[in-house]
């Protein structure tokens, strides 16, 4: 994880291009404007990073999700977040990170509305 502050925003534009032929039919393909920014600090001695993303897709309204990860301990990250993008209303996530030196295994929790909740994990391997 860098030391330094650090900002990242970004613009994508996704799915542009013409009208897709599917079984004698055609479709637009689904238009997706994002926006988002992550902010890298350093508050009370611990690395802190918070994200902001907003989508707007053809057809819809905009679409907001925020989070943030601090880092207690050196190799642990603790997460939290809410997203309006469930059809069930906005919903709050919450999980933790760990890495080790070139692998790290994650975990989220995500409330799915009517279907019940997820649970997430990822292992990541870096090389090279």
């Amino acid at each position: 994880m860098p030391r330094s502050f650090s900002a990242w925003p970004a613009l994508v534009l996704q799915n542009l291009g013409p009208a897709v032929r599917f079984d004698k039919k055609n479709e637009n393909l689904p238009l997706n404007l994002r926006a988002g920014a992550a902010y890298r600090f350093k508050a009370c001695g611990h690395e802190n990073l918070i994200a902001l993303d907003i989508t707007e897709e053809r057809g819809q309204g905009a679409l907001l999700a925020a989070g943030g990860e601090t880092r207690l301990l050196e190799p642990l990250a603790l997460r939290l977040g809410f997203s309006t993008r469930n059809e069930a209303g906005i919903e709050i996530t919450a999980g933790f990170g760990y890495q080790f030196k070139s692998e790290s295994i994650d975990y989220a929790f995500v409330p799915m509305g009517g279907i019940g909740n997820a649970h997430r994990i990822s292992i990541t391997l870096r090389w090279g």
